[in-house]
């Protein structure tokens, strides 16, 4: 197992809805997704918090080495001693809060396998538990959210897993995929109906 905070970043996808750079492990990435899009269908928009010189994702060890030496000369925000924060396994997310994802956030994040368990940083959501991301939703056949890998690269389409939700597609990097799709037809045909699949 890879130490915290020295992660091969090749392994780590982009958050979704964060800034470029922003990655987190795969599972953490498909949750916080899935949570995202659902927080979005109830008009609350879920974004990791810009990175200020220490980042919002995955941080590696010099990254948990700076917010150390600012808690130690600042005393706040809280930090981990560096190679003990869950930001080093990419399993939390510094989320930008407002008093719409806040309230959003309290009865609904742990659906999505989320807790806010740092005492101090309501900010800090930290994967606790693994959570089957689902292909549909009990009221129907209405698609929350599937995760389709594309194999190879072919024109402007990058080889790696889709978040396809509404029509609207997202590149989560190598997440876990529900589908894997490898013929070009497939893929040509998938780009018409999909908006975003780049």
């Amino acid at each position: 197992m890879a130490e915290n905070g020295r992660l091969n970043t090749a392994t780590l996808v982009p958050a979704y809805n964060g800034a470029p750079g922003q990655l987190l492990e795969p599972q953490t990435a498909a949750q916080w997704a899935w949570m995202c899009r659902e927080a979005a269908d109830a008009a609350v928009h879920l974004a990791p918090e810009p990175d200020d010189g220490v980042p919002s994702c995955y941080r590696d060890y010099a990254g948990q080495q700076a917010a150390w030496a600012i808690y130690q000369r600042n005393g706040s925000p809280t930090a981990a001693i560096p190679g003990t924060s869950n930001h080093g396994l990419g399993t939390a997310i510094d989320i930008a809060l407002t008093p719409s994802v806040t309230a959003w956030l309290a009865p609904n994040a742990s659906r999505y396998g989320f807790a806010f368990d740092v005492p101090g940083e309501p900010w800090h959501a930290h994967r606790i538990k693994t959570i089957q991301v689902p292909t549909t939703i009990a009221s129907g056949e209405e698609e929350v959210m599937r995760f389709v890998k594309i194999q190879g690269k072919t024109g402007a389409r990058r080889g790696g897993t889709y978040a396809i939700h509404n029509g609207v597609a997202t590149f989560l990097g190598n997440a876990p995929a529900d589908v894997e799709i490898t013929d070009e037809a497939a893929i040509v045909a998938l780009q018409g109906v999909v908006s975003g699949l780049r």
